[in-house]
């Protein structure tokens, strides 16, 4: 069973950072498009900030994990409203119904996810305010063995709008934020041998309507709770910044990743549209509301100061406090998966510290989460 939660968490992982969408003559400034290949940077995760308007989010300290993240979007031969993203050996598959983009399942060498009603992922034109909502429901296969229901409700919304400090520290102005929260519940069908008695089961012995869905987290079934955010800015077609963070049921994070999509790399497009919005935009490079920390190594601030050292593979972490915080703390890899975790309390004027046993990982780079009343502090640790 713990093989298989695994493959599911890898599996949304993987759906979480990818958002393909037709159609080839679609004329929207941020639609996905067959033939573009993007590289993007696996960068360390950091909280998503506040939303509203005039919002500025500083990602200019971030670390970079990884330089050589691929995605690229082809089409169907014989359906020319579906478009293919493929990135971590994983194909999924998308259409586009009127403003609305649809995912309609994707799949990898071990494992497939067909919806027999699709979840809307995002509305076009973006636009501040807008929010979408719904169901989706399915049938997952893991290495043609192992069949589960699977189903959850989403949402959908352009929450925030604001200034975006890249780790290059430089700014864009007029960037608008959109956050997905999906619930995705699944029942491992453990009598069911075969994909064709998995539908048969599901459309007709005991199909789920509506209000089933909705119910997901009463049914004593697996729960996971998705919330990714990704930053549009204007001029660029795909988002600049993606955030993932996947909970179980008791709230407790699985998985943090972080995508960076540099405006450099988009700018190698053919893309005459953005282009020329572009050309026209006129950057307040002198805007004086961004206050910028320009020290990209600063690990500390008036709240929180903490250092790390490593030996015998237990993570030393000594730290002081200006106020009572709650800080959580997190060892992660590189692409997210959650493998030690820690909760404590701190009180005002404490200078204490903390050890994480990290014996028994395979050796490598992992990533140290500190969260402190809600700031998220990182720093990469060799184990």
């Amino acid at each position: 069973m713990q093989i298989y939660l695994t493959t599911i968490i890898i599996v949304i992982l993987s759906q979480a950072v990818t958002n393909a969408y037709a159609q080839e003559k679609r004329t929207d400034l941020h639609s996905y498009r067959a033939g573009d290949e993007i590289r993007k940077q696996i960068i360390t995760y950091k909280n998503e900030g506040g939303n509203g308007k005039d919002v500025v989010w500083d990602f200019s300290d971030v670390d970079i994990l990884d330089k050589n993240y691929t995605v690229t979007y082809s089409s169907v031969a014989d359906n020319k409203n579906t478009i293919v993203g493929i990135e971590n050996k994983t194909r999924y598959y998308y259409t586009e119904h009127a403003d609305t983009l649809i995912k309609n399942g994707y799949e990898n060498s071990t494992t497939r996810i067909c919806y027999d009603r699709p979840e809307a992922i995002l509305h076009y034109p973006i636009t501040y305010g807008d929010k979408i909502s719904g169901v989706f429901h399915g049938t997952a296969a893991y290495s043609e063995r192992m069949m589960s229901r699977i189903s959850g409700i989403y949402e959908v919304e352009s929450d925030a709008t604001g200034t975006l400090i890249l780790p290059e520290e430089n700014i864009l102005y007029n960037v608008i934020r959109v956050h997905s929260r999906k619930l995705v519940g699944w029942q491992n069908m453990k009598y069911i041998l075969t994909e064709q008695e998995l539908e048969t089961y599901i459309d007709s012995i005991v199909p789920y309507n509506t209000d089933s869905i909705m119910t997901i987290s009463d049914k004593n079934i697996p729960v996971m709770e998705i919330n990714r955010y990704s930053w549009y800015a204007t001029g660029y077609r795909y988002p600049v910044i993606e955030t993932t963070a996947i909970s179980d049921e008791s709230g407790s994070p699985v998985c943090l990743t972080a995508l960076y999509c540099p405006v450099s790399e988009q700018e190698l497009l053919y893309d005459e549209d953005n282009r020329m919005v572009r050309e026209n935009i006129e950057t307040e490079k002198n805007n004086p509301n961004v206050d910028i920390d320009t020290d990209k190594n600063k690990r500390t601030d008036e709240l929180f100061q903490y250092k790390t050292s490593i030996e015998g593979g237990i993570i030393d972490i000594e730290y002081s406090l200006s106020k009572k915080v709650d800080i959580k703390i997190l060892v992660c890899d590189i692409t997210g998966i959650v493998y030690k975790s820690r909760n404590i309390q701190g009180a005002t004027g404490e200078s204490s510290n903390v050890s994480i046993d990290c014996n028994g990982l395979r050796h490598g780079d992992y990533i140290l989460y500190i969260n402190v009343n809600g700031k998220t502090y990182s720093c990469k640790v060799l184990i």
